[in-house]
């Protein structure tokens, strides 16, 4: 869970940064609205449950530093409101209180692939980030919902750029595959 996540951060915003962060992927965020009764300001603590983490040193440093009490995450380039992470001790997990939670699907388009290939990630990303189709596909719409809800004219065209990228790689990657159909003439 984190405490005092600032409202204007959506649980689809929380789930990008911990993508793009290749810490994991998220099954499901919880937003519990609660009032800091020292200055009266309205946060929401999120409660996370993970999907699968990444095969990352940044997942790992995530996994070790939670075990041993708390994970502290600059996000945003917000260093003065970093989101601190620590083990949910309210519930036993599965939180879903209806409108507060927001649930994550991957999306797996091809059901005869074996184990090995779902391990291949042929989309690069901007940075130079490997992606499966399942991972980019979710990045691709967590773009395009982060777009929505930012506010300055020169983050929509870093979004942009990125919602541009990753439509021209799941393209490029729906063609390659399709062209596996095609028999020589």
């Amino acid at each position: 869970m984190i405490h005092q996540v600032k409202t204007h951060y959506t649980a689809h915003h929380i789930a990008f940064t911990l993508i793009t962060k290749e810490i994991c992927h998220l099954s499901s965020i919880t937003l519990i609205p609660q009032i800091d009764h020292d200055n009266g300001e309205i946060f929401n603590i999120a409660y996370i449950d993970v999907a699968t983490y990444c095969d990352t040193e940044a997942a790992y440093d995530f996994i070790h530093s939670i075990k041993h009490g708390v994970f502290i995450l600059p996000h945003d380039n917000d260093n003065d409101n970093p989101w601190t992470f620590q083990i949910n001790i309210h519930n036993s997990g599965g939180l879903c209180v209806g409108d507060f939670t927001t649930k994550f699907h991957l999306h797996n388009n091809n059901t005869n692939t074996n184990s090995s290939e779902l391990q291949f990630r042929p989309i690069i990303g901007p940075s130079n980030q490997h992606y499966s189709f399942d991972e980019a596909l979710q990045h691709f719409h967590l773009l395009i919902q982060q777009w929505h809800s930012v506010n300055t004219a020169v983050q929509r065209r870093q979004i942009e750029q990125n919602i541009q990228h990753f439509d021209n790689e799941l393209r490029i990657h729906h063609s390659v595959i399709n062209s596996q159909h095609v028999s020589s003439r």
